[in-house]
């Protein structure tokens, strides 16, 4: 209920023909089978951050250990860490995106593919790589 309060004044989607459309602009990009697999991990929010190994009662600090200030969940570790906005704060076309709050990284991801062309999320995906890689 706490976690659900925290959430409640912020956007999020609750439409479930937008949520179809994030699905299918998941396995409609135009790239390796890998990376549509890590994109839709993503948005899934089951890749294996700290926050989720903790949660499938793995004993693992938290913390993020590149910044050492927050725990590390995805959207944290892809989005919201200060290693991450270093590479997304540099590529000019993304700078919109840091006017709104996501909830989650699905939240992130279909701002990306309702805003933009094929061209813009395949931008977005070159830049997740760089702050994967």
């Amino acid at each position: 209920m706490l976690a659900m309060d925290k959430f409640s004044g912020e956007p999020a989607s609750s439409n479930p023909d937008s949520t179809k459309q994030v699905w299918k602009g998941v396995w409609k990009i135009r790239a390796p089978n890998k990376v549509r697999h890590f994109i839709w991990r993503a948005v899934k929010d089951s890749l294996p951050t700290k926050e989720n190994l903790k949660k499938r009662q793995i004993q693992v600090d938290v913390t993020c250990s590149l910044c050492d200030e927050l725990e590390e969940d995805t959207m944290h570790a892809l989005w919201l860490c200060d290693q991450a906005q270093s590479v997304w704060k540099s590529e000019a076309s993304f700078v919109y995106l840091y006017q709104r709050k996501f909830r989650t990284f699905m939240d992130l991801f279909e701002a990306v593919n309702d805003r933009g062309s094929m061209f813009k999320v395949a931008w977005f995906l070159l830049q997740l790589h760089g702050v994967c890689g």
